[in-house]
Formats: C-alpha cells, sequence, structure tokens
C-alpha cells in the first residue's frame, strides 16, 4: 500500500465508509503498538496509546494534511501523545522488560552439544546486552531517547523524525548524534570501552 492508497482510505473515511478507517487500522495497530511500546516499556500503556492515536485520527481526520502522509501523521500524534502520557504519569524512571529463561530450557542444557552451548551462551550475553542498552538509553534525556529510539528501533528517516516531532532536519540529526552520544558516554563510564 501507498501514500495514495491511504489517501483513498481516508477519503472513504469522510465519506462515511468504516470500512476505510478499519482498514488504515488494521495497517498501522501494530506498528503504532511497537512504537509506543519502546517509548514506555509498558504493554498496557502501549496499547491504550495506540488506540488514542485512532480516536485521535479520526476525531481530526478532516484537518489531516494529505502531502504530509499519513503514516507520518500518525506517529506524530503516537509519539505526542505517549511522550505526554509519560510526563503526565511521571513514568520517565526506568523500567525494563526482561526475558526469563524458561525452566525447561535450563533443564535441556546438559544434553546440548558444544555448539548449542555456545550459541545459548551467546544468546543470554545478547540479552544481557539488551537489558544493559534498555537501562542506559531511559538515563538519557527524554528528546534525545525519543529521537535515538525513532532512528535506530524503529529506523526512521531524519526528514520523518523531523517531520514527527515537528524539528528541523538538521536539528534531528543533532538529537540523534547527541543522544548516541550521550549513550556512548555512559557506556564509557560503566567500563563498556568497545561496546558501542
Amino acid at each position: 500500500m501507498t501514500d495514495s492508497h491511504d489517501n483513498l482510505l481516508v477519503q472513504g473515511t469522510l465519506d462515511g465508509d468504516m470500512e476505510s478507517f478499519r482498514l488504515l487500522v488494521d495497517r498501522y495497530r501494530n506498528v503504532l503498538f511497537n512504537l509506543a511500546y519502546r517509548l514506555t516499556q509498558d504493554r498496557e500503556t502501549a496499547e491504550d496509546m495506540a488506540q488514542e492515536t485512532f480516536i485521535r485520527a479520526y476525531e481530526n481526520l478532516d484537518k489531516f494534511d494529505q502531502e504530509r502522509g499519513f503514516f507520518t501523521w500518525l506517529y506524530t500524534i503516537c509519539t505526542n501523545l505517549t511522550i505526554n502520557e509519560l510526563k503526565k504519569k511521571s513514568r520517565l524512571k526506568k523500567t525494563f522488560c526482561t526475558e526469563e529463561i524458561d525452566k525447561k530450557d535450563g533443564e535441556k542444557l546438559s544434553t546440548w552439544t558444544n555448539e548449542q552451548l555456545a550459541e545459548g551462551e551467546r544468546n543470554i550475553e545478547n540479552k544481557r546486552q539488551q537489558k544493559l542498552l534498555n537501562e542506559i538509553i531511559w538515563a538519557i534525556p527524554d528528546e534525545y531517547r525519543t529521537a535515538v529510539i525513532l532512528r535506530y528501533k524503529e529506523e526512521l528517516s531524519y526528514r520523518e523524525i523531523a517531520d514527527i516531532l515537528k524539528i528541523s532536519v538538521s536539528l534531528a540529526k543533532v538529537r540523534v548524534h547527541r543522544g548516541i552520544e550521550k549513550l556512548r558516554n555512559l557506556f564509557r563510564e560503566m567500563g563498556y570501552e568497545g561496546e558501542t
């Protein structure tokens, strides 16, 4: 689907065709949930933010600028709602999602080959590194954290980040760069010189 297809669905919704809006929701539901989850690290809040994004989008659909792109518009709404929710609930504290090794998996270790054990150790180390990164990313200021998440977790272009955050492209680049520098400094402070 393209932006022009999104625009047709938006127009269909404005003309009273609710099936058109359902198709838009189906297309972007998971994307918005993932964005909100990466920003909050809280499944319930992410679900609420994704749902609230669609409500706000529907209520303001007549104000949507088709030149901007529906995807970017939704991302902007979701990002702003999520950041405001975090501020409102003072959730800018560290919350992490960690995965525990299943007990059954632990019992299987005794039958693994050396190659399987090595692979298992790599997977555990990757989970530790991911947990460490999650902890550290929450230690940098919100404006940099959001820009870094949008760039590297959501894989958005600087233009898309600028549109979503309502800043210039050059400021989007600066925020991403400074965010990465702050992450590197925190890694260095923790003794992980070669990790970034």
